[in-house]
């Protein structure tokens, strides 16, 4: 028990887990939203060298999480999806905490064992995020200082509009649904327009396409036809 406290475990043996790098506001936000699925009871291993958050359902492991080791510890290989948040220390500016950042992609990204994690990382400074877009190949980005400045201005243009745009990210509500063509009764090759009139129906909003190895698509066109493993995100 002391060892798990002090998150001193040695090594992590998980499949198919989450691993949070990092713990600050934000992360505690996420945690929160994720264990609302008794899924990720357990399922979540969270990595600083902050002191025992103590949070029931997660898993504390006390380490760097910027040093390829620590990564190796907590089973990355076999991880679905890693986050690396923007996490301060000892008063650091935000350049130093996103130089720690892009080294954690780092070593996921130039590692082949590590190749099918998917990886979100929070990024301060906007140049610091296209290292690791255009270096890396990072899977997501969340760029704060743009995600701020484009609600300021969206907000001058558009009065009131935070709160539709709050409401439309409310992890309570789960406003965004992630669908396939199965859940509407149609077959691979029927087009967007057969799936905006089956959400006529159910009161639901098409908001955007995954498609299936490629780009995401917002809003998109009518005539677009839909592969068996596109996902269509509708807001309902």
């Amino acid at each position: 028990m002391k060892r798990v406290k002090t998150g001193n475990l040695g090594k992590i043996s998980l499949k198919n887990h989450i691993i949070l790098c990092g713990y600050t506001r934000a992360t505690k936000i996420v945690i929160d939203d994720l264990l609302k699925d008794k899924k990720n009871y357990g399922n979540i291993v969270l990595v600083t060298l902050r002191e025992d958050p103590d949070i029931s359902g997660v898993i504390y492991f006390s380490g760097d999480f910027s040093e390829a080791e620590t990564l190796k510890n907590v089973s990355l290989q076999h991880a679905k999806r890693c986050v690396v948040f923007a996490e301060p220390r000892n008063g650091e500016d935000k350049k130093t905490t996103d130089l720690r950042t892009v080294l954690t992609v780092y070593n996921i990204k130039s590692d082949r064992e590590y190749k099918r994690v998917h990886t979100i990382s929070e990024i301060n400074q906007s140049e610091n995020a296209n290292i690791i877009k255009e270096k890396m190949n990072g899977d997501e980005l969340i760029r704060k200082e743009v995600i701020d400045a484009n609600m300021i201005s969206t907000c001058m243009r558009f009065p009131k509009i935070s709160s539709i745009i709050y409401e439309l990210l409310n992890t309570n509500g789960k406003r965004l649904k992630e669908k396939q063509l199965i859940d509407f009764k149609l077959k691979p090759g029927a087009k967007l327009r057969d799936v905006r009139e089956k959400c006529i129906d159910d009161n639901n909003t098409v908001f955007g396409v995954l498609r299936d190895g490629g780009e995401p698509e917002l809003t998109p066109n009518n005539n677009l036809i839909l592969g068996e493993n596109d996902k269509i995100i509708v807001i309902a």
